[in-house]
């Protein structure tokens, strides 16, 4: 668990450490293709994974001991990845072709094509099934540092585009170059095509039938902006989106935890201790959520002058659309994936991503033309909204949260506090780092302050749990 908390706060600082520089070294323009394309390229990439990733983690632990059930069921799956990359390769070239948008893409997507079959080869689902987490934190690590060196070695101006596009896949293909030697110590795999490969089919294009569901869902905003507006808009979109992606991604971590122990009281049928998570699940959810989406929102025009520059600031207001979104987005998570998932409703899980996915797709269409980037936000917004009301209303039978309406005032009154104190700073004639200083540490002191004497209990069983291992060491 330790390990792969590590890489993924790694995941993460890596892309805060190169974005602000990538930004403003080659410009909005560039950003804007180069995210297109990358997004272009994402479904390349999820066709050619067809699901076997998931499939394999899921069957694989219970024949990773016998190593030649092992090497068959891995060549199997594997014969299967290759055969879709095939296809993935050859319906991209045929789109290259046909499709006058690509034209002026082609060389970055052809550049970013290489993910595909270096992600194939690299059998990272491997490692996962032995749970060699420290080969791959380390791997992860190293290739990211590297990474880095080079890219502020050699990314100088607005023409190292490629470049740096090239940059950016030689670092994943190196990692999956070093997992085809190292892979070796666990199983033999090579290219098998027979009758037995059909069982597998049917799971696998299930599971990718919800990944396909969840891509259109996530990403079709930057596509759609692609095809219907301009470079310059994609570029200013794509940083809203990087702040987005990373405040998902954080404050996602503090709902994972909760699923273990949450499947495991559900499996012995303990009703009163699966509520009990639940409601510790949700109101830390809340209390960390909300503070976090109210904070970003109040310091918008910092967080893209930092990140991005003072040519990104029309980002503004779809940043601050996205805070909105951050909120639904990650309650619907809570519905999904604490609760839905761990009672075995995967069906309406799916159901919800493809229903926010369809809506997402027509809202994108018929509004992108007019707002362009900030319609982008808001067809996300409306989309996440859509994906908790419908998992709130799967889910909300299952189980019965203790104190979620008292926590949640308790928490709306410690933000108020927070607005209020952006108020009061921007009276004051202060710089932009002093004033983000200022506004960050009087919004955090204050606002655990509230919670503490209103006694909202999540913050003060964090507090609990933190004195309770420094007295301990």
């Amino acid at each position: 668990m330790v390990l792969n908390i590590i890489k993924s706060v790694m995941g993460v600082l890596f892309p805060l450490i190169t974005f602000p520089y990538i930004t403003r070294v080659l410009g909005v323009e560039n950003i804007g293709r180069f995210t297109f394309a990358q997004s272009v390229v994402s479904y390349f990439v999820l066709l050619a994974g067809l699901g076997v990733s998931t499939y394999a983690i899921r069957e694989a632990p219970v024949i990773r001991d016998d190593q030649e059930k092992m090497s068959r069921f891995s060549s199997e799956v594997f014969s299967i990845n290759l055969v879709a990359t095939v296809f993935s390769y050859l319906l991209m070239l045929v789109l290259l072709v046909i499709v006058p948008k690509f034209n002026d893409y082609s060389i970055l997507i052809l550049i970013l094509s290489l993910q595909i079959i270096f992600k194939t080869i690299g059998l990272e689902w491997i490692f996962s099934v032995y749970e060699d987490f420290l080969f791959t934190t380390v791997r992860n690590i190293l290739f990211q540092v590297i990474s880095l060196a080079v890219l502020f070695l050699f990314v100088r101006q607005p023409g190292d585009l490629y470049l740096y596009t090239a940059i950016v896949v030689l670092t994943s293909a190196g990692a999956e170059i070093v997992n085809c030697v190292y892979v070796r110590r666990y199983c033999h795999i090579s290219f098998k095509w027979h009758q037995n490969l059909k069982k597998h089919m049917r799971p696998i294009l299930t599971l990718f039938a919800m990944a396909a569901a969840v891509m259109i869902y996530v990403s079709i905003d930057i596509t759609m902006l692609g095809f219907l507006c301009d470079d310059f808009t994609v570029g200013i979109y794509s940083v809203s989106v990087k702040v987005y992606t990373v405040l998902k991604t954080v404050a996602s971590a503090a709902l994972i935890v909760f699923i273990p122990r949450i499947s495991l009281h559900i499996e012995r049928r303990q009703t009163e201790q699966v509520n009990a998570v639940a409601s510790e699940a949700h109101n830390t959810m809340v209390t960390i959520l909300l503070p976090v989406a109210v904070g970003v929102f109040v310091l918008r025009e910092e967080a893209i002058a930092f990140l991005a520059g003072a040519e990104y600031s029309e980002a503004v207001m779809s940043l601050a659309i996205l805070c909105g979104s951050l909120v639904f987005c990650l309650l619907a998570g809570y519905w999904s994936q604490v609760i839905l998932i761990p009672f075995r409703e995967e069906k309406s899980v799916l159901i919800a991503t493809i229903i926010s996915a369809i809506a997402n797709l027509v809202l994108n269409l018929l509004l992108i033309p007019l707002w362009q980037e900030k319609a982008a936000a808001l067809t996300t917004l409306l989309s996440e909204m859509i994906a908790f009301i419908y998992c709130y209303t799967c889910a909300k039978d299952k189980i019965q949260l203790n104190q979620a309406k008292e926590t949640l005032l308790k928490v709306i009154i410690g933000c108020s506090a927070i607005v209020v104190i952006d108020y009061l700073v921007s009276l004051l004639s202060l710089s932009m780092i002093l004033r983000t200083i200022i506004v960050i540490s009087c919004s955090m002191i204050t606002y655990f302050g509230i919670e503490v004497i209103l006694k909202n209990d999540a913050v003060i069983s964090i507090c609990k749990s933190v004195y309770a291992r420094i007295r301990k060491r």
